[in-house]
């Protein structure tokens, strides 16, 4: 007999996400409530009472709602595939510009980390938050929800869509790909051939060496012997560390016993009953208009208020819809004509869109990226590659990593290849890629530890 466990699976926040895109925005109801208690939570240590926390709450929900039917991508690349780590950050930002006008809606702590700058620890440890930004959307969820947050894992299997009896693997996995990751990242900061090939003969990635010289290398050598050290605590450093990395502020202790006292709200939020009556409201708009004979006149308030509403729910559609579409999907027949060998490099200065901040360079083709940037460059034809590895010309600007990603017609899929830049002179960067054939939309993005621009970038090519 075929089981019908997956099929019985809720829908995961990734097709739920999904399906509000389309604009259905009942789906946010679930969002809502598995998401509310750790939400209000966080508010909770962000506003000075339950009020204004209920109202940040409220705020952040509301946003993740408008930026999902508008399309946005902006805010998925902060915390690509983690509604929870979007709303917290909404949340977090909503607080921050009620300094000026409303401190006193603010709580202490939170005034305190903003009257020190509100700082972002990235000067300790700064590369833990890089190896989990290099991960897949799924093991970045399962690390947080089960690690950090330290949600039931009933509750990981409805964020993730997984069946509960792979969460507990999962995570074994997850943290396999972030030890992978992190040796990875800090053997190329160290900089030494035998400091990489001793880390990564640890790790089960053997490269001819005896096991005698492995030992006797790990023996002598300080860095290799801190890596270790920082791999035998990787889950306490996750716990208390990955959460500042990636949201500025944390509240830390107490937080998690705060959240297993709330529960969320039993009828629906305002702004859903809203939005939900705004959506019915047009759709009753667009039938009676289709039904209705023009020839006779109506009331002018009667007639307002349905042109009002229809309005209303076409430009909702229609950003529903074009967040569904491909972006830059009319381009493509500009790209056609247009064809750019992909062995050739493709200058930065040549996109054809950009989302986010481009500034100049000194070169006239290179550009300054930050990570909220999207290049989507056009017709690139990849069939006269003839090795599956790929180039780029880069550095960073801010005085650590950053990582330049290339993606391959949609810039929510997963990279095809990456680049680490580090500061100091431009320089070339070669990796390894799936070996690609004709032509395609090349979207660029960023990941770096700061908000600020941090990538010089000149140009990409395949050879």
């Amino acid at each position: 007999m075929i089981s019908t466990a997956h099929r019985e699976l809720p829908p995961s926040d990734g097709q739920l996400v999904r399906v509000i895109r389309g604009g259905t925005v009942t789906a946010v109801r679930q969002l809502y409530q598995r998401h509310y208690p750790a939400v209000h939570t966080y508010a909770l240590h962000c506003g000075a009472t339950p009020i204004d926390a209920y109202e940040l709450t409220s705020r952040a929900f509301t946003q993740l709602l408008q930026t999902l039917l508008s399309g946005e991508l902006i805010p998925e690349r902060r915390h690509p595939g983690s509604v929870r780590r979007q709303l917290q950050d909404l949340v977090r930002r909503t607080a921050v510009s009620w300094a000026g006008a409303r401190p006193a809606s603010l709580s202490q702590p939170f005034l305190e980390w903003l009257a020190r700058g509100g700082r972002w620890p990235f000067q300790d440890d700064g590369h833990l938050s890089f190896a989990f930004a290099l991960l897949p959307a799924t093991p970045q969820n399962l690390l947080w929800h089960l690690l950090v947050e330290q949600d039931a894992v009933a509750d990981v299997a409805r964020i993730t869509g997984l069946p509960r009896a792979e969460i507990p693997p999962g995570l074994d996995r997850a943290k396999a790909q972030l030890r992978r990751a992190r040796i990875s990242l800090r053997a190329d900061r160290l900089g030494l051939t035998q400091c990489r090939i001793a880390l990564r003969a640890v790790h089960g990635e053997p490269d001819g060496r005896s096991d005698a010289d492995v030992m006797r290398h790990l023996r002598e050598c300080a860095g290799c012997h801190s890596v270790l050290d920082d791999l035998d605590h990787l889950e306490t450093r996750v716990q208390r560390t990955l959460p500042p990395r990636l949201l500025g502020w944390w509240p830390g202790h107490g937080y998690g016993q705060l959240k297993a006292r709330i529960n969320p709200p039993v009828s629906d939020p305002p702004f859903l009953v809203q939005a939900v009556e705004a959506t019915r409201a047009g759709q009753s708009g667009s039938r009676s208009a289709r039904r209705r004979d023009h020839t006779k006149p109506l009331p002018p308030g009667r007639h307002r208020r349905i042109t009002r509403s229809g309005i209303a729910l076409s430009r909702l559609l229609s950003r529903a819809v074009a967040a569904t579409r491909p972006s830059g999907s009319g381009a493509t027949a500009r790209g056609a004509t247009r064809l750019r060998p992909g062995g050739a490099p493709i200058t930065a200065g040549s996109y054809d869109e950009a989302q986010g901040p481009v500034l100049p360079a000194e070169r006239s083709e290179a550009r300054i990226l930050s990570s909220s940037t999207v290049l989507r460059f056009d017709g690139v034809d990849f069939s006269g590659s003839r090795d599956a590895s790929a180039r780029a010309r880069l550095r960073a600007t801010t005085g650590d990593l950053a990582v330049l990603e290339l993606r391959l017609d949609s810039p929510r899929a997963e990279p095809c290849a990456r680049f680490g830049a580090s500061n100091g002179p431009v320089c070339e960067v070669v990796t390894r890629i799936p070996v690609i054939t004709g032509v395609h939309q090349v979207f660029v993005t960023v990941l770096c530890l700061t908000e600020k621009p941090c990538v010089e970038f000149h140009w990409f090519a395949t050879t």
